[in-house]
Parts: C-alpha cells; structure tokens; sequence
C-alpha cells in the first residue's frame, strides 16, 4: 500500500512533531553565523526571483559571489 502524499511541514507539529528540532535548530543557527561570518566581499550576481505566495513570502533565488574570509576565532 502506498502512502497518499502530503504537505511537507519540516517539524510537524502536534502527537508528530520531531523529538530533535530544537537541537537541529541549533545546529542550524551554529552553521549559519559559521558561513556568514566568513562572507567577505558579498555582491549579487543577479537580480533575485520573487516567490510570490500568500504563505510564504520572500526571494525564491538571489545570486551572490562572494570570497571566503578566514575563520573567526581560530588560532
């Protein structure tokens, strides 16, 4: 028997909802300050795409090129 398919919502919610998803955000913040902390030189390479939606507003791409600085903190 195949599963019927559905809306995908990452950590669920409710008697469903991920044991893990206050550690994996976490771990998401820890890699993002990571990366954006060594982002240097930052320019777009082009105009970003707009994501058109009622629920989820925001750009769907937006090109950048950018050098990777050294890590911050390390000896």
């Amino acid at each position: 028997m195949a599963r019927a398919q559905n809306e995908h919502i990452a950590f669920g919610n409710g008697p469903h909802v991920c044991l893990g998803q206050h550690i994996a955000r976490i771990e998401i913040d820890a890699m993002l300050v990571e990366v954006l902390s060594r982002m240097e030189e930052v320019e777009r390479t082009a105009p970003p795409e707009w994501l058109a939606s009622n629920f989820i507003s925001g750009p769907r791409t937006m090109p950048v090129r950018f050098r990777a600085g050294p890590r911050v903190g390390v000896r």
